[in-house]
């Protein structure tokens, strides 16, 4: 008796390959969309870190008619001597190469306007009361720091982007969150109104010369923005 032997070869059906490659699109696509989801999440952070920061500005200065970091009068506020500015209208100090947002000499009112903040318990942190403590400046969603600058100083006419007003600035922003950012509260120009972006790439320290000039958001970059009001 002559034996049959089955000659059909082990492997997958072109069913199993399509299943197998409908999962792997399905786990690419998961892992895309919670990229998205994160990148999405902190563009609305900076936003809202952003106009909370602008708020608590505000209100300070609807408190007491000066802006934080200007305000001279802060053994009344406070009973300390909590590091007053000089009152004359403006936040002075630059964010320059030497008075970095991260560690601003302590005696600069844009490194003085946190604090005052924070003893208002506008802003969460710890009141500091004297030049020997350290200022700590917030740190934004993307890890880079925060600061507050005033374009309206005389000294400062040709810095901050050619923004004159009072304004919130981040560090270390991918400048394609900055661009989304700009687009969805202002008019996504790096150049014009009221969101601008650095020339620079961000490398830490934001010099008068970084912020000197906005431009159009270039991707790859990690940018310093600032929101002026």
């Amino acid at each position: 008796m002559k034996l049959q032997f089955d000659k059909r070869q082990g492997g997958f059906s072109l069913i199993e390959i399509a299943i197998v490659l409908v999962i792997i699109g399905l786990l690419i696509g998961g892992v895309l969309k919670g990229q998205s989801m994160v990148k999405n999440s902190k563009i609305k952070r900076i936003a809202t870190d952003t106009q909370a920061s602008q708020g608590a500005i505000s209100a300070y200065m609807d408190s007491y008619w000066v802006q934080p970091g200007d305000d001279n009068n802060t053994v009344d506020h406070w009973g300390n001597t909590a590091l007053g500015g000089n009152r004359d209208g403006f936040i002075d100090g630059s964010l320059s190469s030497t008075q970095k947002l991260a560690n601003n000499a302590a005696t600069q009112e844009t490194t003085l306007a946190w604090n005052h903040l924070v003893c208002e318990n506008l802003i969460k942190g710890v009141c500091r009361g004297n030049t020997a403590d350290a200022i700590v400046h917030p740190m934004n969603p993307v890890g880079g720091n925060t600061g507050i600058a005033d374009g309206r100083v005389a000294a400062l006419a040709s810095a901050y982007m050619g923004l004159t007003k009072i304004m919130v600035c981040m560090g270390g922003i991918p400048a394609d969150y900055a661009q989304v950012y700009d687009a969805q509260f202002d008019d996504g120009d790096g150049t014009t109104l009221d969101i601008r972006g650095s020339a620079n790439d961000y490398a830490g320290a934001e010099g008068d010369a970084v912020l000197a000039a906005g431009t159009a958001y270039a991707s790859g970059n990690k940018i310093t923005i600032c929101t002026a009001f």
